[in-house]
C-alpha cells in the first residue's frame, strides 16, 4: 500500500496487516483518554481518533502539551516522525 500526503509517499510496500500488527504493538487502547499538562500557556495541541468498521465504540484521545509514553513510536509507525 503507497498512501501520498503532503507530497509524501507513505507506508510504501507495506502491508495493510503489518500496520495494523504495527498499532496493535503499541497497545493504544491502553493510553489514558486525555494528556494535558496546563502549566504550559501555549504549545502543541494533538488528537486522536479511531473508527471501527464493525461499528463498535472509536476510540478518542487528545492531548495538550503532553503524550503517552510511546507517542514517538506510534509517529514512526504512521510515518510521521523518522
Amino acid at each position: 500500500m503507497d498512501y501520498l500526503i503532503d507530497g509524501r509517499v507513505l507506508y510504501q510496500n507495506k502491508k495493510w496487516s503489518e500496520l495494523l500488527t504495527e498499532l496493535k504493538e503499541l497497545h493504544i487502547d491502553d493510553w489514558d483518554q486525555e494528556y494535558n499538562d496546563s502549566d504550559v500557556m501555549d504549545g502543541t495541541q494533538w488528537s486522536l481518533d479511531i473508527e471501527f468498521s464493525d461499528d463498535s465504540e472509536g476510540i478518542h484521545i487528545w492531548g495538550s502539551n503532553m503524550f503517552p509514553n510511546n507517542f514517538g513510536d506510534f509517529l514512526k509507525v504512521i510515518e510521521m516522525r523518522r
